[in-house]
């Protein structure tokens, strides 16, 4: 086991690493990844770039996404470095299997809430839940050990916490986080960063948050707004599942929600869930009675039975929440 004050040594003398986020990556999982990447390839080691999913379309843009593969490499590289995957069952069910038999060092960044002793499992553990972005856990990272950022890093690292954060909106933004922006902004542009993300929507996308929200169902008196998307509704528009992620917020936004539930059909009777909440409701802790996990303001679970199901379940489990706390 490398020990974390020896992890600048381990870096310095490995030739091959590997860096990888969690299925379906996120703003955060991409930018914090590619961050990494960068870091490796300029110091001139062989660096596998891996995702089991395609990255989303409004982060391509960032320096580097054309390197992502989702085929292992055939030689095991000297260090692994999951991003964002405090549940390494989410990197994918090949690496996962590599991963549980592994001799060579892991090493996770991540900033969601862990529920169980992942020590176990990785060798060294860069965890805060207190931080806005998995991001900040990199960037800390580079600071502490003194390794150079670069304008590509730089960008990269800034996008995702531009992302995880909202725009710095969500409960989740610091001080910590205005503070990194500020020493990164200097190679970036905050317009070019901010539309690529939010202002490039295709047609299909617009028309189909359109029936999203149409079709938004209140229940728990208000307190919880659920919606789901079909696999029909995807194909109609020839959209994937990193189309919809932001549809959520609109669920959120009504007045009086606590809880917004995003149900995205993966088979039939079978949906992957996305929480987002507002307010004093703790997503991560609902998501992970389901099974699942996340952090406070954004989580998610894998459900199996019908949409209506699911909205009966939901309006049982919220009258069990205090909303006081």
């Amino acid at each position: 086991m490398i020990r974390k004050h020896d992890i600048t040594a381990a870096i310095t003398a490995a030739k091959s690493v590997l860096i990888a986020g969690h299925e379906n990556p996120d703003g955060d999982s991409v930018g914090s990844s590619l961050a990494l990447y960068h870091l490796f390839r300029n110091r001139g080691v062989v660096t596998t770039l891996y995702s089991v999913d395609p990255y989303p379309y409004n982060f391509l843009f960032l320096p580097g996404t054309g390197d992502v593969t989702q085929t292992l490499p055939a030689e095991e590289p000297d260090i692994y470095l999951l991003v964002d995957a405090g549940a390494p069952q989410r990197i994918g069910d090949d690496l996962y299997r590599l991963l549980c038999t592994t001799r060579r060092p892991k090493i996770l960044f991540d900033h969601h809430v862990v529920y169980r002793d992942l020590s176990s499992f990785f060798d060294v553990l860069f965890i805060d839940d207190a931080a806005a972005a998995t991001a900040v856990l990199v960037y800390r990272f580079l600071k502490e050990f003194s390794f150079p950022i670069t304008r590509e890093m730089a960008l990269c690292l800034y996008a995702a916490v531009m992302a995880d954060t909202g725009g710095m909106r969500y409960a989740s933004t610091n001080r910590e986080a205005f503070l990194m922006l500020a020493e990164l902004v200097d190679h970036v542009d905050p317009w070019e960063v901010a539309a690529q993300i939010w202002e490039e929507m295709p047609e299909g996308q617009l028309r189909l948050l359109g029936e999203a929200i149409a079709s938004i169902r209140l229940v728990a008196g208000g307190k919880a707004a659920l919606f789901q998307i079909t696999q029909e509704q995807l194909r109609r528009y020839g959209l994937g599942p990193d189309h919809i992620d932001s549809f959520i917020n609109y669920a959120r936004a009504i007045k009086g929600v606590e809880l917004a539930f995003r149900f995205r059909e993966i088979a039939p009777g079978c949906y992957k869930v996305s929480i987002r909440s507002k307010g004093a409701v703790d997503a991560s802790r609902i998501a992970h009675a389901f099974g699942g996990g996340g952090h406070r303001n954004a989580a998610g679970f894998t459900f199996a039975g019908t949409f209506e199901d699911a909205c009966a379940l939901v309006e049982k489990v919220m009258c069990r929440v205090d909303f006081a706390h």
